[in-house]
C-alpha cells in the first residue's frame, strides 16, 4: 500500500488567532498552504470560540475535574500529501482537528477527531468494488484508489499518535448507539484497527491487519457502570479506539475517572450545540461540500 502522507504536524490552536483561522480561502489556495495556518475546511468552528471554552471549562469542573489540570486544547492536524500523479506538486493543508488534554502528566490527544478522513472513506472509483456512498466523476476514475484512501487515513492518524510530545491518542467514532460488534465493520473502524477501507466489501473479518497500515487501535465502549449505572445523554453514542502503548492502555482503561473524563470531552460538541444553539454554528460537514473538496483535492493533485 503506498504511503500517501509525506508528513504530519500537530498545531495547537490559539484562541487569540480566531479571526485568522476563520478567513475564507479558495479551495486551490487552501490546498497549497505553506505552512498551514487556518482551520480544517469541513469541521465545526465552535472549538476556537471563547464562548465554547468558557462553557467547556464549566462542564469539566461540574464533572469533578480541575480545568487547569485538564488543560483542554484543540489542535489542527496539518498534512503534506504526495501528489496522486507524479507530475503534480505535494499538497499542504489543515487536514483535521482534534481535542487534547492532560491527565496525570500525560499529553493525550482525542477523543474528538474530525475532518476530511471521514469524507475520504465515503468516495470510490467506479472501477473498484462497491464499498462507499459516492462515486468519483468518470474522468477521475482510477485516480484516487482505495489503497490511497486507506493510506491517507491511516498515516494521518498515526502521525498524531507518534508526534513529539504526544503520550497517546484516543479516537472516538459516532455509532449512534449501534451494537459495538456491528459498528466494528464500518470502513473507518476497520482502518483504525489495522485494516483496509474495502474490507467490508470483501467480507474480511474486522481486525484484519493490512500490510502498510500502521494503526492497531483497540475498540472499547464507555459502560454505564463507569457512571454508577446512570450514563448521561450522548454517552452511548460513540465507540472509542485506544492507540496507547499496551501497559498504558491497560492502566488507563481500568481507571474509571479517566474514562469519565474522555466521555465528558467527547460529548462537548453535541452538548454545546444542544445547550447553546445561538452560540453554536452547528455542523459544517455535508456530502455536497465533501465531494467538492475531494474532487478538488484529486483534480489539483492529478494535473
Amino acid at each position: 500500500m503506498p504511503k500517501a502522507v509525506i508528513d504530519v504536524n500537530v498545531r495547537y490552536l490559539d484562541q487569540d488567532l480566531r479571526e485568522e483561522y476563520l478567513r475564507n480561502l479558495s479551495l486551490s489556495d487552501y490546498l497549497y498552504q505553506e505552512p498551514p495556518t487556518g482551520l480544517p475546511r469541513l469541521i465545526e468552528r465552535d472549538y476556537v470560540k471563547p464562548e465554547f471554552f468558557d462553557w467547556a471549562f464549566s462542564k469539566i469542573e461540574e464533572a469533578g475535574f480541575d480545568p487547569k489540570e485538564v488543560d483542554l486544547r484543540y489542535a489542527s492536524i496539518d498534512v503534506r500529501l504526495d501528489p496522486i500523479r507524479e507530475s503534480g506538486p505535494p499538497l499542504s493543508f489543515p487536514f483535521m482537528i482534534n481535542s487534547a488534554f492532560t491527565y496525570n502528566g500525560l499529553n493525550i490527544h482525542g477523543p474528538f477527531v474530525a475532518g476530511h478522513q471521514a469524507g475520504i472513506s465515503m468516495v470510490q472509483s467506479l472501477s473498484e468494488v462497491k464499498y462507499a456512498r459516492f462515486n468519483l466523476p468518470p474522468h477521475l476514475d482510477g485516480v484516487f484508489t482505495s489503497d490511497h484512501q486507506t493510506s491517507v487515513i491511516a498515516h494521518s492518524v498515526n502521525g498524531i499518535r507518534t508526534a513529539p510530545g504526544v503520550d497517546g491518542l484516543i479516537a472516538a467514532l459516532p455509532d449512534r448507539g449501534r451494537d459495538p460488534e456491528m459498528f466494528r465493520k464500518s470502513n473507518i473502524a476497520r482502518v483504525l484497527t489495522g485494516g483496509h477501507i474495502t474490507d467490508a466489501a470483501y467480507d474480511r473479518e474486522p481486525g484484519t491487519i493490512w500490510p502498510g497500515n500502521p494503526l492497531r487501535g483497540v475498540p472499547f465502549k464507555i459502560t454505564p457502570e463507569v457512571y454508577g449505572g446512570n450514563a448521561p445523554l450522548y454517552a452511548n453514542d460513540f465507540t472509542y479506539y485506544s492507540f496507547f502503548r499496551p501497559e498504558l492502555h491497560d492502566e488507563l482503561l481500568r481507571d474509571a475517572r479517566f474514562l469519565r473524563l474522555i466521555d465528558v470531552i467527547r460529548r462537548m460538541g453535541p452538548s454545546f450545540k444542544a445547550n447553546r444553539p445561538n452560540a453554536s454554528e452547528g455542523l459544517l460537514f455535508n456530502p455536497q461540500r465533501n465531494m467538492q473538496f475531494i474532487t478538488e483535492l484529486i483534480t489539483r493533485s492529478a494535473k
